[in-house]
């Protein structure tokens, strides 16, 4: 299908049954889209009339490998998809003909690290996306041309073999402002691991084996947000979050920690989104939220606290904040009159997100928070 718009001139063989690359491309295509194939390579000279050709799809197809020589011609080039195929092996320098790439997806292929000199030459390169590759290695300086990236994921479902992160292994990285290494087994981040890196605000490490934090993870960065659930995390010490003046947001849910104390939180001033849900709480001690003034959110769904300590926040409450109650097995009864008067002054609002149910208490049995009426002297009306 050949379509000419007002952005160029698009190509498209999707679900074609295509064996190679046709002939038949125009010179004046911008947007050449291939997928659902069955093309296994790319021959020197595929492509090479196609100087202004801005963006290729080759997704769902069954390229086993990546060579320089596959993209020549291609200098105009600015977005690159290769997600689910099979690309097992990129030989050095694969892409360094692509002088104006600044995106590549290469999602759900069969890459099992990182090589030197993979990436080389992606001066320009914006967005990088390796999620779902089966990676056990990444070698040191792999990404050492990329200063421009600002998105970086190594994310994966059920693939993903690496075990440590290294402090070699993300050097040159210094535009970068978000990275996912979400769903691998990483057990251990050496300190200094992300310092050259001081634009990342996003640090995505959700869903490994870590065990503990340790403040020198974030040496070196401005840190807005850190995501650490569904690891293997049993307590948080008081100078973890040294240094991180500017964070705002911290995941820490689906994690054995079992208890939180106020020294958890040292130095978090500009806290404004806390995830505790589903770490086994059954009690909250005074003073625990004290000094975390702008914090907004507070998630304290899936745990098994049956009343909130009327002292949480100390003397020093937030402005308002709302805090998530779903799946614990709430008392409502007089003991939680405080919650009711915070609510009509204004400043804690018990709510839930859309995509869970509201928060139901245990006794009145089968009643929901925004049903009962509680007389602050121990009757449920």
């Amino acid at each position: 299908m050949l379509v000419v718009g007002v952005r160029g001139i698009y190509y498209g063989r999707k679900f074609a049954h295509l064996e190679e690359v046709p002939d038949d491309i125009p010179a004046e295509a911008t947007f050449v889209d291939l997928t659902a194939n069955d093309i296994t390579d790319i021959q020197p000279g595929d492509f090479a009339h196609l100087s202004v050709c801005e963006k290729l799809k080759l997704i769902i197809n069954k390229l086993t490998e990546i060579r320089a020589d596959m993209w020549t011609g291609l200098v105009s080039l600015k977005s690159l998809s290769l997600s689910y195929n099979s690309i097992s092996q990129v030989s050095p320098r694969a892409f360094s003909n692509l002088v104006s790439l600044s995106t590549l997806r290469m999602r759900e292929n069969e890459l099992n690290s990182i090589q030197d000199e993979m990436f080389s030459g992606l001066f320009s390169l914006d967005y990088l996306e390796l999620s779902g590759n089966p990676l056990a290695s990444i070698d040191a300086g792999s990404f050492s041309d990329l200063s421009s990236l600002t998105y970086l994921s190594l994310a994966s479902y059920s693939s993903c073999e690496l075990s440590e992160i290294r402090r070699d292994m993300f050097v040159g990285l210094r535009s970068l402002t978000s990275m996912s290494v979400w769903g691998c087994k990483i057990s251990s981040v050496a300190a200094g691991s992300f310092s050259s890196m001081p634009a990342l605000y996003l640090l995505n490490l959700g869903r490994n084996s870590l065990s503990q934090l340790d403040k020198g993870m974030w040496q070196g960065t401005n840190l807005s947000t850190i995501i650490v659930s569904e690891n293997n995390i049993q307590s948080i010490r008081g100078d973890t979050w040294e240094g991180l003046e500017h964070l705002s947001g911290i995941y820490l849910s689906s994690n054995p920690i079992r208890y939180v104390s106020p020294d958890m939180w040292q130095g978090l001033t500009n806290l404004r989104s806390l995830h505790l849900s589903d770490i086994s709480i059954s009690y909250i001690p005074p003073n625990t939220f004290e000094n975390l003034p702008n914090l907004h959110w507070l998630n304290l769904e899936s745990n098994r606290l049956e009343i909130l300590n009327s002292n949480m926040f100390g003397t020093n409450h937030p402005n308002e904040v709302n805090v998530g109650l779903s799946g614990n097995p709430l008392q409502c009864d007089a003991r939680m009159c405080w919650v009711y008067q915070a609510e009509k002054e204004g400043w804690l609002h018990a709510v839930v997100p859309t995509y869970f149910q509201k928060p139901k208490c245990a006794n009145p049995p089968d009643t929901y928070w925004d049903q009962v009426t509680i007389d602050c002297a121990g009757k449920n009306n």
